[in-house]
């Protein structure tokens, strides 16, 4: 079972992209995600977003792709869960304002769409900021 979740590519007026550079569980440059509690994706969206950052996100559009992962190896025990990945519905949203970032990560950095891409750990988060991308053209 996977657990459902949201994952949010964050522009600004000037058209960057948010990036967040993660140090809880694991280390590298990601877009804000999290997971659905008892509220719409769209909630949990500007939720996720307010918690990792402390913008007020407006979403623009849901976009045409979702990822789906494998928690790595140890990773269901050592949190203690009984989902076996995760499954995210990626959106579109604009924020702009001061970042304050939560404990999960410890920098952000507003990018242009090709640095973001460059600095994107995951393939699939690369794949869901070219599906967002699409969305602005």
């Amino acid at each position: 079972m996977y657990r459902k979740g949201v994952l949010g590519v964050v522009i600004n007026k000037d058209n960057k992209f948010l990036v967040l550079y993660r140090m809880l569980y694991w280390r590298g440059w990601e877009m804000p995600k999290g997971g659905i509690e008892d509220e719409a994706e769209e909630d949990a969206l500007k939720r996720e977003i307010k918690e990792e950052t402390g913008l007020t996100a407006r979403i623009v559009c849901k976009v045409g792709y979702e990822i789906v992962y494998d928690y790595p190896a140890g990773f269901i025990k050592k949190m203690k869960t009984n989902y076996k990945g995760a499954k995210q519905s990626v959106y579109l949203a604009a924020a702009d304002g001061r970042v304050k970032l939560s404990a999960e990560h410890s920098k952000y950095k507003w990018a242009s769409y090709k640095e973001a891409r460059r600095l994107l750990k995951h393939q699939n988060q690369k794949k869901a900021l070219d599906a967002a991308y699409k969305c602005l053209l």
